[in-house]
């Protein structure tokens, strides 16, 4: 999907983002958002044009990330109010995104790779089991989400 994935107007990678390969994931990120300090190679790697630091955590954001131009820093109050809402301790990036755009004035959403971990995740060492986030909460807020806002789209 990777031509439809680039063909979108903003393309929004999450943590350390890994392109497999351009025709399954594409190769454009715009915008990457992360939880995840990062380092210089691999946010020069991606490339991104803005970064997006979703945690509530500051004290986990390196100088790297904090140096970096055209930083956005998600508010610790909507990850709080999103962690109560979609019945989740921690929400994961995906999912703090997903929430930011609902509340965006944005007119469509595309959502690529989203399987809620049914398989392992491309950008770390994890599996469901050790990974510190509900998926099955996670899906079930997706998915009500999908159902009332027409603009967000599941692509598989």
């Amino acid at each position: 999907m990777g031509s439809a994935i680039d063909a979108n107007d903003i393309v929004l990678r999450f943590n350390r983002a890994p392109i497999i390969s351009r025709e399954a994931n594409g190769s454009r990120t715009d915008w990457l958002a992360t939880s995840v300090p990062l380092e210089r190679d691999t946010i020069d790697a991606i490339g991104p044009r803005r970064i997006l630091w979703m945690s509530r955590r500051r004290s986990k954001m390196n100088m790297i990330i904090a140096t970096a131009g055209h930083l956005y820093v998600h508010p610790k109050e909507d990850v709080l109010r999103l962690a109560a809402s979609a019945s989740v301790e921690r929400p994961s990036t995906g999912l703090m995104v997903i929430d930011l755009l609902a509340r965006s004035r944005c007119r469509s959403v595309e959502l690529y790779g989203f399987d809620f971990y049914k398989s392992q995740s491309l950008s770390g060492h994890q599996s469901i089991d050790t990974a510190p986030h509900a998926y099955d909460r996670e899906e079930a807020f997706v998915t009500g989400l999908v159902a009332r806002d027409s603009r967000f789209t599941i692509c598989s």
